[in-house]
């Protein structure tokens, strides 16, 4: 009798790989040895999970800081070019102070070590102070355009600021 793959969330997945360990184990082994068997895989997927347990259990946090990163990369690209509709920019502005109460939130649920955690409190104020600076840049920039609108001084603000969103998107995306 086989059993649908449907029926899985119902019967749960230790119950399959407990038949599934019964069906291909050695037929002529005693009880002793089965029971062997059974704890000598229980004890090496113990061992796995545990040896990765130190690599994976900060995803969430270095994902939290590379969804912030990136939304206020995003924030800052929008800060140097022609200006946006005051709705598009509250959106991108929205979802930029989002993401960082976000990373902030994984921050306090994730304590490493003394140096990891001034580390990443320094990014964490990194992200908050580029946040603050996005947000004058963008006035600056309107003052600038008021002023001198076809002034060279405004395009190398703009390739300064694409530049400046490329360097942070990277940093955060690849850990730099």
């Amino acid at each position: 009798m086989t059993v649908p793959w449907c029926f899985w969330p119902v019967i749960s997945t230790p119950a399959v790989l407990a038949v599934t360990l019964t069906y291909f184990a050695p037929s002529g082994a005693g009880l002793l040895a089965h029971m062997a068997i059974t704890a000598a895989g229980g004890l090496l997927i113990t061992a796995l999970v545990l040896v990765l347990w130190p690599v994976r259990r900060l995803q969430p946090l270095r994902a939290a800081f590379e969804v912030g990163g990136t939304a206020l990369s995003d924030l800052l690209v929008a800060a140097g070019r022609a200006p946006l509709s005051d709705e598009s920019w509250e959106s991108l502005r929205r979802r930029a102070v989002t993401t960082h109460d976000a990373a902030a939130r994984a921050f306090s649920l994730y304590r490493v070590s003394q140096e990891d955690d001034r580390a990443l409190e320094r990014l964490l104020t990194t992200l908050d102070r580029i946040f603050r600076e996005t947000i004058a840049l963008r006035v600056l920039r309107a003052a600038a355009v008021q002023e001198d609108p076809d002034g060279r001084w405004v395009e190398e603000l703009d390739g300064t600021t694409e530049a400046l969103a490329h360097a942070l998107r990277e940093a955060v995306t690849l850990g730099g």
